[in-house]
C-alpha cells in the first residue's frame, strides 16, 4: 500500500474529495494526508466490516496525531502492480 502511493499508484473516489475541506485540505494535498494516515495506522486499527459495502475495501479506524482526530480510513489494493484504491480518508462519523 505505501509503495503503491509513494509512486503515486493510486485514484482518489470523489466522495473522499468531497469531504476534504472538513479537514482542512485541498484536493491537491490527498497523497500528503493519505502518506501521513499511513504511517499512523496500525494493525490494531484495522476495523472489520459490520456488514457488506459497496464497494468492499479494508477500514481503519485510529486517533490520528496528524488531523487531531479519530480518522477512518478505507482503502483497496487492485491489480497485479497495485492501485491503490481510496474510498474514505475522513473524521471516524460513522
Amino acid at each position: 500500500m505505501r509503495e503503491a502511493v509513494a509512486a503515486a499508484r493510486y485514484v482518489t473516489h470523489p466522495r473522499v474529495l468531497g469531504r476534504l475541506p472538513e479537514l482542512g485540505l485541498a484536493p491537491g494535498e490527498v497523497r500528503e494526508a493519505l502518506e501521513a494516515a499511513l504511517g499512523e495506522v496500525t494493525l490494531e486499527d484495522y476495523k472489520a466490516p459490520d456488514h457488506a459495502f459497496n464497494p468492499p475495501g479494508h477500514g481503519f479506524v485510529w486517533q490520528s496525531r496528524r488531523f487531531g482526530c479519530r480518522m477512518y480510513l478505507k482503502f483497496r489494493l487492485e491489480g497485479k502492480k497495485p492501485v491503490c484504491c481510496l474510498y474514505s480518508l475522513h473524521k471516524d462519523d460513522y
